[in-house]
């Protein structure tokens, strides 16, 4: 298990009593491994980084989803795979994801307010659009050289 960081410990325990819910040990080190990692993580990446003496799968999810519910976390799904998540705390953004490696980066593009408008055109029986994602799939740097190298093979 990770040792919780002393940076953000305190700002999550206000954050998670500010939501009415306990600060837990196991929430609090949840929130700081976000804190710590600046891609989306799924339960599986969790656990990996909490190793054996961390919270059990069952406990992570429901942590993660009381902290989603509650506006902490955000889930995002990349590529129609599992779930990830990531800090609220970080604002609107898209992702760009490696279709090789699942290298996944951040971009952050202005977005037409029009764009809502026109999915609710396109979509006569809804009222309002909540929110919106928006994912862009790509080849990374490190694996352009790696396919341009296996096609040059003969």
């Amino acid at each position: 298990m990770i040792k919780d960081c002393k940076q953000h410990s305190q700002t999550f325990k206000v954050a998670l009593r500010g939501k009415k819910l306990k600060a837990t040990p196991g929430r609090i080190a949840v929130l700081d491994i976000f804190a710590h990692n600046a891609k989306p993580l799924s339960i599986k990446e969790i656990k990996k980084i909490v190793g054996k003496q961390g919270s059990d799968v069952a406990t992570l999810y429901r942590n993660t989803e009381s902290l989603t519910k509650e506006g902490l976390l955000v889930k995002v799904n990349l590529n129609g795979k599992n779930a990830a998540y990531e800090l609220s705390s970080r604002g609107h953004h898209h992702h760009l994801i490696c279709k090789s490696c699942g290298k996944v980066s951040d971009v952050k593009i202005s977005t037409n307010p029009e764009l809502d408008k026109q999915a609710l055109k396109g979509a006569k029986d809804f009222f309002s659009v909540a929110h919106h994602s928006l994912e862009f799939f790509g080849i990374c740097k490190k694996c352009e050289g790696k396919i341009k190298l296996v096609s040059l093979r003969p």
